[in-house]
C-alpha cells in the first residue's frame, strides 16, 4: 500500500507505474487492482502470507461450491486488491456489467439462500478419504448427522469409495444400505469401478 501511494497514477485510477518500490524487483512495474482476479471456476483457493516475519503468517479463503456465484464459472471476479486484503465475492459486476445479478423493483420478494452446509462438510470429508484417513472422514460424517445436516448423493458415494480403497467392506456396504434407504443412488463411477461387483 505504501508503494501505491508514492507511485505514477497512470491512464485509470486503479493503475499506476511502480516508481520507488520498497522491493526492487518490482520497481518499474505496473500495480493494477484487476491483476489479483480469476475466473470463478479456478477460485478454489486463495489467500495472503507474509514473509516479513520470524514465523511465516498467512491466511486462506476456501471455495468450497460456485453454486451461489452469478454470471457462470468463465466470469472474474476480484479475489484480492493492493494490499493484504483477501476478497470473497458473492455478487458483482465486475467484468460483465448490471445483465449478470439479480434486479428487484421496490415490493419485490427476496430471498437469499447459502449454499447447504452439506457441500462444506462433504469437501472436508473428500480430502480425508482422499489421503486415506478414513477415522477423521467417519468423524466427520457422524458429526454432520448429529448436527442434523443432510448427507447428500456426493457425501455418501465419497465415503463408500473411501471405505472401499481402504479395504473396509463392511463399512461401505452399511453406508449403501442406508444410503438405498434413503432413496438416493450411487453415481456412475462407483457403480462401474472395481468396487461395485462387491456390491452385487
Amino acid at each position: 500500500m505504501r508503494d501505491r501511494k508514492i507511485g505514477q497514477i497512470l491512464a485509470y485510477s486503479e493503475a499506476l507505474l511502480l516508481t520507488k518500490s520498497s522491493n526492487p524487483q518490482f520497481g518499474g512495474e505496473v500495480d493494477d487492482k484487476y491483476q489479483y482476479s480469476c475466473e470463478n471456476s479456478e477460485n478454489n483457493v486463495h489467500g495472503w502470507i507474509s514473509l516479513q516475519h520470524d514465523e511465516l503468517v498467512g491466511f486462506w479463503m476456501i471455495t468450497p461450491s460456485n453454486e451461489f456465484d452469478n454470471g457462470g464459472p468463465i466470469k472474474q471476479d476480484l479475489i484480492s486488491h493492493v494490499n493484504p486484503l483477501t476478497l470473497f465475492m458473492f455478487v458483482s459486476t465486475h467484468y460483465a456489467g448490471k445483465e449478470v445479478i439479480m434486479s428487484f423493483q421496490q415490493g419485490d420478494t427476496y430471498k437469499k439462500e447459502l449454499p447447504q452446509m452439506c457441500i462444506p462438510y462433504t469437501a472436508l470429508i473428500s480430502g480425508f478419504c482422499s489421503a486415506n484417513n478414513m477415522a477423521e472422514a467417519s468423524k466427520l460424517f457422524v458429526e454432520m448427522v448429529e448436527k442434523k445436516i443432510t448427507p447428500n448423493e456426493v457425501t455418501y458415494n465419497v465415503m463408500i469409495e473411501g471405505y472401499c480403497r481402504n479395504g473396509k467392506i463392511d463399512k461401505a456396504f452399511e453406508l449403501l444400505d442406508d444410503m438405498l434407504l434413503k432413496g438416493l443412488v450411487p453415481d456412475t463411477y462407483l457403480q462401474t469401478s472395481y468396487q461395485w461387483p462387491l456390491f452385487c
